[in-house]
């Protein structure tokens, strides 16, 4: 990709596992450590990105593909965290940004942005 400025990076921190989140005008890059490589996240492939609250039993019996059957980049089953699915592999991803509101927020603000005519 560019050389470009991210438009917003969440600073490493413990339950990210010390990993920076960034986001550009047309994509989000995530170090994934188990993967050993970045994923980046074209903002047209994003089909959800929301909150999730730090997952509890109850999780077992609602959205089990989604809170089970997901990529965890660092310490998400622990936190509040980012839940994104999107078109490719892997399909559901959940990672804890610095500010996980401030992060979606932003996120949604460039996907609307990017549906605009």
């Amino acid at each position: 990709m560019s050389s470009e400025q991210p438009l917003y990076v969440s600073k490493p921190h413990q339950l990210s596992w010390n990993q920076e989140y960034r986001i550009y005008q047309d994509r989000i890059e995530l170090r994934a450590k188990i993967l050993f490589c970045t994923l980046r996240i074209p903002l047209e492939k994003i089909i959800e990105i929301v909150v999730r609250p730090k997952p509890v039993k109850a999780d077992l019996f609602r959205r089990f593909v989604e809170t089970w059957w997901s990529y965890n980049n660092d310490r998400a089953s622990f936190a509040q965290h980012v839940y994104l699915h999107r078109k490719g592999w892997p399909p559901r991803i959940r990672f804890v940004p610095e500010d996980p509101n401030t992060f979606v927020a932003k996120c949604k603000e460039l996907l609307a942005q990017s549906s605009q005519p």
